[in-house]
């Protein structure tokens, strides 16, 4: 089975596993616009599954030729499906209807033709060419470790968590321990005067880079500062042990010290302090959430606007060609691949909050 369409909103179980058999064969799959009401969850479930799923990703720039206010601009409409089988026999699916149940169910009124054809006839060769140049040129693999970043360009808004940051060499495991952060800047103090606050640890290994994210929660927080009248803790007040710690100075990325007594220099320069609890440690990575406008950029090379320029058959005027603007999705490093904050990029931002909001990409 070889197709496109414009949305898709189906369970991978939909049909039973015929349908992800068909879309898993080395020759089969499916291209689907990325854009609501596509369902992403459930086309990565397809992926995960092993259907061979393609999204198209491309729309008109705003200011484009042919982008009206009000009307979606995106761009793969086309419900066109083959199926080929083993007697020399083929059937062409051509229609209206989207993958989404209302089109398959008949509440939407779509109509649909099917033509029987031979395996390797003029128009069997002409739709299949057809279906391979939008999977090639126009379409990307689903990949779902990327489902939050696939959200996030459908305008969907994402959930955050609170993240802090830290680095260790030879991390080992923290699950069960707690730790201590201690810090110079009294702004960050009031973020943490919540006991069980929930969040998230990541810590990266100086030595080899690998990061291990755990849950954890706070479970202590205090200021360290004796001129403030509301104060909270003192250092007469509380006695620290030996502990695991980690001092922040101005905003700078923090390294988790081993089980130690507090160097005095520690406490005196501290304006505050807070005790974290490590709870297990999760799978997935951590990206920082993308501003609207840093997701799309202008595709200078679409294949939609070759298309255009070079098939005569098409109505469109050569002047407005000219006023066409397509976008992509942009492109970059963090969204690409997981864990691909390093430590030199960690290390290198300045003015840094110790609590940072984020989004956490399970892995599938």
């Amino acid at each position: 089975m070889q197709g496109s369409v414009a949305y898709w909103t189906l369970k991978s179980n939909y049909f039973g596993t015929d349908l992800t058999r068909n879309l898993s064969h080395h020759n089969g799959f499916i291209c689907v616009d990325l854009h609501a009401p596509t369902s992403v969850a459930n086309i990565c479930d397809l992926r995960q599954a092993g259907a061979n799923v393609f999204l198209h990703m491309g729309k008109l720039a705003p200011r484009s030729a042919f982008a009206v206010p009000g009307l979606p601009p995106h761009l793969l409409h086309s419900k066109l499906l083959v199926f080929n089988f083993q007697n020399s026999h083929a059937e062409i699916w051509v229609g209206s209807h989207n993958w989404t149940e209302r089109a398959l169910l008949g509440i939407n009124v779509d109509a649909s033709t099917i033509l029987h054809v031979k395996l390797g006839s003029d128009i069997h060769m002409q739709v299949t060419n057809y279906l391979n140049w939008m999977k090639d040129e126009l379409c990307k693999p689903v990949l779902p470790h990327l489902k939050l970043h696939y959200e996030a360009l459908q305008g969907q808004p994402l959930e955050t968590v609170d993240v802090i940051w830290l680095e260790r060499e030879f991390v080992g495991s923290l699950s069960g321990q707690a730790i201590t952060v201690f810090g110079t800047d009294m702004e960050e103090a009031s973020s943490l005067n919540r006991v069980g606050r929930g969040l998230k640890l990541e810590v990266t290994d100086s030595g080899n880079g690998a990061v291990f994210i755990y849950d954890a929660q706070i479970l202590q927080s205090g200021r360290l500062d004796d001129a403030n009248p509301r104060i909270e803790a003192t250092v007469e007040d509380i006695s620290f042990g030996n502990r695991r710690f980690a001092f922040r100075a101005s905003g700078h990325y923090s390294r988790l010290e081993s089980s130690q007594v507090l160097p005095s220099n520690v406490i005196s320069q501290s304006k505050y302090f807070v005790t974290i609890g490590i709870d297990s440690q999760i799978t997935g990575w951590l990206s920082e959430p993308a501003k609207s406008n840093e997701l799309w950029e202008n595709d200078p090379n679409s294949a939609l606007e070759k298309r255009l320029a070079n098939d005569e058959d098409l109505l469109i005027h050569d002047s407005a060609i000219k006023r066409l603007r397509f976008q992509k999705p942009r492109s970059t490093e963090f969204h690409e691949e997981p864990n691909r904050y390093s430590l030199d990029y960690k290390r290198a931002l300045e003015d840094q909050p110790l609590i940072r909001k984020m989004h956490l990409n399970r892995d599938q």
